[in-house]
């Protein structure tokens, strides 16, 4: 019987594999077939075939980080539906309507979401756009219940650490979209050569989106690479190549705050779990690049220049924040309200109309579209302007959530000497890095439920629930 279905399953791989190389052949469906390719790869890894309900979920998490509204509206939406109907589909399967057995998260947790909903909803009824506020206030509960389903499949360490794959192969393809956009373009390579300046984010339209997922994935696949697990050790190789892309991509999306991020997170990762390699490859590295600005000093104008160094005090994120604080200054107890930061953007303009400053900030609105969380390029400032004093205490309580469970979690791990304990060290120094992003970013954290963009950090969150149970248990026996 064994024999029969390991057929089945090579004829269905074998099948979708040449289906996947056919949709690449034709550029309007390239992303399908990058994604089908890219999935069955990973996903015949031993140590992920698992129950079927996992892998579709890990799917689906793939789905949500890759079919963006850039691709389609409607296969968007068509996407979410579909996938969030199974999802709920897969947990009455699994757990049915007997609320006792579904799985239970920390009573801390669970006040956390409770205070970011009563803050959504008490701004919303303060604000001037009821609408608008109980629209963000809906999409961010049923973020969080998609949340939920996906902590409530994690039934073993495999899960979880498949959870972080579907990370990494989203990254993937985003990577090999970037770099078939580049060189797919002329346009892009003579910017690149002639000014240093180049901004690509594949068929993503924002690159700051590529750059919040690459900041992540990065950072987690350099924690399989340096994973003494045999299964990641045995695909080491397989591991660096796929690092190597999703870096070259990352630089390739000009995102400045991204690269830090994921730069932070790996200086983070090595420093920790490969201390005297990492000082020694430092100094080298540090000492080689001293010699070759020496030798040829025209690269660090180089690299000035492809990192806008000359913006750096020009940048329209002073001027959002100004605005920002403006708004916080005339709604100190509840702010303008959810989503509203747009709407009420323009009354507290710091520059003249019709200047260079007005017209970049205008120009940032348009692309941005209308309700979009992500114009105020600060998590903090962000939840100040439009959530009050509620807001402002629900963005400083999450990173103390975080770093309380991972920093106690890994000093438990490593005193036990667990297995996974490189893994818990790769959440923290990606959560690092992404709290260092969120000071010029607003969007990856919580973002009223915009799934493409927050769920790579919610997934760090259950991955980190779930071990953090887990290691309790077992010390506590």
């Amino acid at each position: 019987m064994d024999t029969v279905l390991n057929q089945i399953n090579v004829k269905i791989v074998f099948s979708t594999l040449l289906l996947a190389m056919v949709l690449s052949a034709f550029n309007q469906f390239i992303l399908f077939g990058i994604v089908a390719i890219i999935c069955i790869a990973f996903l015949q890894l031993k140590i992920f075939r698992s129950d079927f309900y996992i892998k579709i979920v890990a799917l689906i998490i793939i789905g949500f980080l890759t079919v963006t509204s850039d691709i389609d509206d409607n296969v968007r939406l068509g996407f979410n539906i579909v996938s969030m109907a199974t999802l709920f589909y897969f947990f009455l399967k699994l757990y049915g309507l007997k609320t006792t057995e579904y799985p239970k998260l920390p009573v801390w947790m669970i006040l956390f979401i409770f205070l970011v909903l009563f803050s959504m909803v008490v701004s919303t009824l303060f604000s001037n756009n009821l609408i608008v506020g109980f629209v963000e206030t809906f999409r961010q509960i049923l973020f969080f219940f998609i949340i939920y389903i996906i902590y409530a499949f994690i039934d073993s360490d495999k899960t979880a650490l498949l959870y972080l794959i579907s990370i990494i192969i989203a990254g993937t393809v985003i990577s090999i979209a970037i770099i078939y956009s580049f060189i797919s373009s002329d346009k892009l390579f003579y910017l690149l050569a002639t000014t240093g300046l180049v901004t690509d984010a594949g068929y993503l339209n924002n690159q700051a989106a590529a750059g919040g997922i690459l900041a992540v994935s990065i950072p987690l696949s350099l924690t399989l690479i340096l994973s003494p697990n045999k299964i990641f050790a045995r695909n080491k190789n397989k591991f660096k190549i796929v690092l190597i892309l999703e870096f070259i991509s990352l630089l390739l999306t000009n995102s400045r705050a991204a690269i830090s991020a994921a730069i932070i997170s790996m200086i983070v990762i090595s420093f920790v779990l490969k201390r005297k390699t990492f000082i020694k490859l430092f100094f080298r590295s540090l000492t080689i690049s001293l010699g070759l600005v020496l030798i040829f000093p025209e690269l660090m104008d180089l690299f000035l220049t492809f990192f806008r160094s000359g913006r750096v005090f020009e940048n329209i994120r002073y001027f959002l924040w100004d605005m920002a604080f403006g708004m916080y200054g005339d709604h100190p107890i509840f702010g303008v309200g959810p989503g509203q930061f747009q709407d009420n953007m323009y009354k507290y303009l710091p520059v003249l109309y019709g200047s260079w400053e007005e017209s970049r900030i205008s120009l940032l609105n348009e692309v941005a579209g209308k309700n979009n969380v992500g114009i105020a390029h600060n998590f903090f400032i962000s939840k100040l302007s439009e959530l009050g004093v509620l807001g402002i205490i629900t963005a400083i309580t999450l990173p103390t959530i975080f770093f309380y469970m991972v920093i106690k979690l890994k000093n438990k791990m490593k005193i036990n000497k667990f297995e996974n304990y490189s893994i818990i060290v790769g959440l923290y120094g990606t959560g690092i890095g992404l709290f260092y992003r969120s000071l010029f970013e607003v969007t990856g954290l919580l973002s009223y439920g915009w799934i493409s963009r927050d769920l790579p950090f919610w997934l760090l969150m259950v991955v980190l629930l779930k071990f953090y149970h887990t290691v309790d248990s077992k010390v506590a026996q």
